[in-house]
């Protein structure tokens, strides 16, 4: 499928379980861990969180340490974490009141800085996309979290889910995150797409 014909479409992003964790910590986290907690907790609900939840500064746990490049998504003290390429993209649609704040990365010393501009993502938007009795959710996950396997028929969403901001959680089936096509043809055109670990979604008219 390409990119000209993703309009139309929703896709599941499987985020909040499979976004690769890396061991930095923060101030915010290191003198509250509860309150790192509350943070991913709202931001796995869509609900919308102002600038101070969010530390401008993240370090390495352990000195000396083989170190990877947070990557273009990841997950750190609770806060879900996109590289500045990703921020880009995202910035040219419609997020409505979810939210980019800057942060930087450093060594376990706190000073050398870690190469790369990135920022945490603050996601805001919410509504009820999923049609819960046309999706192929087992019972023990029906009206509470996704599966932990997706094809492109586990979730049926409204046709009025293409409208609205592109990125957004549903309030029906629990941290499910949900993209629009556009968006979704952005990141594939500019081979961002996989970190997001995405399924389409069936489209159903209301």
């Amino acid at each position: 499928m390409t990119g000209r014909n993703l309009e139309g479409t929703v896709w599941f992003s499987d985020l909040v379980n499979g976004a690769r964790a890396f061991p930095f910590q923060n101030t915010i986290s290191e003198k509250n861990s509860k309150e790192s907690l509350d943070i991913w907790k709202n931001s796995c609900q869509g609900i919308p969180q102002p600038r101070e939840k969010f530390a401008d500064k993240y370090f390495w746990l352990q000195a000396g340490r083989i170190r990877e490049s947070p990557g273009h998504i990841s997950k750190c003290a609770g806060s879900y974490i996109v590289s500045e390429p990703v921020a880009a993209i995202l910035r040219q649609f419609n997020l409505g009141q979810t939210r980019l704040y800057p942060t930087n990365f450093f060594e376990a010393d706190r000073v050398t800085p870690v190469p790369g501009q990135y920022h945490c993502i603050s996601f805001g938007e919410t509504r009820q996309s999923v049609v819960v009795e046309q999706s192929k959710l087992s019972e023990e996950y029906k009206s509470l979290y996704p599966p932990f396997r997706m094809t492109d028929t586990t979730f049926t969403v409204q046709e009025s889910s293409l409208n609205g901001p592109d990125l957004w959680f549903d309030t029906v089936v629990m941290r499910t995150l949900l993209l629009s096509g556009g968006l979704v043809a952005a990141l594939r055109a500019a081979h961002l797409d996989k970190p997001f670990l995405l399924t389409q979604c069936v489209v159903v008219d209301e």
